[in-house]
């Protein structure tokens, strides 16, 4: 004799669909914000590419005021794709994440997953020159990488296996590492609370849990509150070269036990003067060098220039394809490491105080650094900004170049 509650077997068929349901929930939420932080990268990579970003740096922006502007107003624009997301749950009526109990915890999922994917974006955004491939790829990536994981947490945990089970719990703590997986086992676990939620009721028992609470979604928030302060501190020890001042410093090592190959009387003469120091000019290289490690210490870009330029002086660098022209330029500007050697402008080292030392140059990059969104009048009032031009003199000043340039083409077309 046997006996069947269909009760218990319509809860279980019931919360097997909310189970799939609620999957394609966080796939759907996962897909459509991973393009999101992805198109953050295109504008970053572009001003890179083009030395627009070099050229605000040696106009006087400061590295750290460029990150945190940007991130702030990528969080502006993902906080507005965000709210779509959170009106479309509420226009129809999810009460598997707008109930009274869930919904904070949606909110703050996310916003946290905003706040660690755009700063995750920044670092790996150097690995590409195109904006456009960098987008598709990063846009992929987050897709995959959110989807794949969740899904596989999912599978493993309908296993009715104790070892899989143990499987699924480790990988749950490893995955915890990406964004993407805890916005979309956060979800899952919103959708698990409200079924739990909705079964006591059932019975007339109250949950009286906390949806913020370690073991539901806190897990979640906390590693993705971590992961944004990781990933942009990343960001900002690629910004300061800190990852390449170690290769620099093992090569400086290096270097210095080279030989110094024969020089002609000039380069020598310019070399003891700028060695005896007590100079009056306005820009002074010591014996500056550039080796980049794929080359060998044995093949130097710049090898110990020294040279002291007097204030007024038109100075010029000539050199075939290599000789190490744009290389000097680049660590003069401080794009690049110096990896032995220094410059100083006016007294300023652009190893030491590079700020300061920026703050006194004019600089005209190799190829051309303009925005390609920004009208020529726009341009002249970004850099009277950046140069610390008083607000009040902006307009005027830009006028003055203005006409100033409209002048220069009439006498163009008139020659």
């Amino acid at each position: 004799m046997s006996s069947i509650n269909h009760s218990i077997i319509k809860l279980i068929i019931f919360f097997s669909k909310q189970a799939g349901i609620s999957l394609l929930h966080a796939i759907s939420v996962i897909f459509a914000l991973s393009f999101v932080p992805a198109s953050f990268t295109l504008y970053i990579i572009e001003e890179r590419t083009s030395n627009s970003k070099h050229l605000q740096l040696v106009s006087g922006v400061s590295r750290l005021i460029y990150w945190i502007q940007a991130y702030v107003w990528d969080m502006v624009c993902y906080i507005i794709s965000a709210l779509l997301c959170i009106i479309i749950f509420l226009i129809f009526n999810e009460e598997t994440y707008i109930s009274p109990t869930n919904f904070p915890g949606l909110v703050l999922l996310f916003f946290l997953y905003g706040w660690s994917c755009i700063p995750l974006m920044y670092p790996i955004s150097y690995l590409f020159s195109i904006p456009s491939s960098a987008f598709v790829g990063l846009a992929c990536a987050n897709m995959f990488v959110g989807i794949i994981t969740t899904v596989t947490t999912f599978v493993l945990g309908t296993f009715d296996d104790d070892e899989l089970r143990a499987v699924d719990d480790i990988i749950k703590e490893v995955f915890l590492i990406f964004p993407h997986f805890c916005l979309g086992d956060g979800l899952m676990k919103l959708a698990t609370n409200h079924m739990a939620s909705a079964s006591l009721s059932s019975m007339d028992i109250e949950w009286r849990g906390n949806i913020l609470e370690w073991d539901y979604i806190g897990k979640n928030l906390t590693c993705m509150f971590i992961l944004g302060i990781i990933f942009f501190a990343i960001t900002l020890a690629i910004e300061f070269k800190l990852f390449s001042r170690v290769v620099v410093e093992n090569l400086k090592n290096k270097v210095e036990s080279l030989r110094q190959e024969d020089e002609e009387e000039d380069v020598k003469a310019e070399r003891l003067r700028i060695e005896e120091g007590n100079l009056s000019d306005i820009l002074v290289i010591d014996k500056l060098m550039k080796v980049y490690p794929r080359r060998g210490i044995n093949n130097p870009s710049v090898n110990r220039i020294s040279v002291g330029i007097k204030q007024g002086e038109c100075f010029g660098l000539l050199g075939l394809n290599g000789a190490g022209k744009t290389s000097t330029f680049k660590m003069l500007t401080g794009a690049i490491n110096v990896t032995s050697g220094d410059a100083y402008v006016k007294g300023h080292s652009i190893v030491t105080d590079i700020g300061q030392a920026r703050s006194l140059m004019g600089y005209c990059p190799q190829f051309d650094a303009l925005d390609p969104l920004l009208t020529p009048r726009e341009h002249l009032i970004f850099y009277a900004t950046i140069r610390n031009i008083p607000s009040r003199l902006v307009q005027k000043v830009t006028a003055f170049y203005v006409i100033f340039l409209l002048k220069q083409c009439f006498y163009c077309f008139k020659l």
